[in-house]
């Protein structure tokens, strides 16, 4: 396998791993739209709804340490305050 290839495929497999990406991916399909019959789309879905719903078992969300969730309140509280507020 080539390095592009390899690349690629890498790549692929990170943006597969993010939630993000399968709501995307299910919005850009529905988006489109196909010329089914009802009874088909019934179907489609239930095992969207089931694919989605193991999707959201299987993978992990990103942690977020509460220094991090400490550093972005302070962060909003400091761009929302003026300095003469704190004299």
């Amino acid at each position: 396998m080539d390095q592009a290839t390899s690349a690629f495929l890498s790549w692929l497999a990170a943006r597969a791993s993010e939630p993000s990406t399968w709501v995307s991916l299910g919005s850009m399909v529905t988006a489109v739209g196909f010329n089914l019959a009802p009874e088909y789309w019934t179907y489609i879905a239930g095992i969207g709804m089931g694919l989605g719903g193991l999707i959201g078992l299987i993978l992990r969300e990103k942690k977020t340490t509460t220094n991090e969730i400490k550093t972005v309140a302070e962060k909003a509280v400091v761009d929302k305050v003026s300095p003469e507020a704190l004299k």
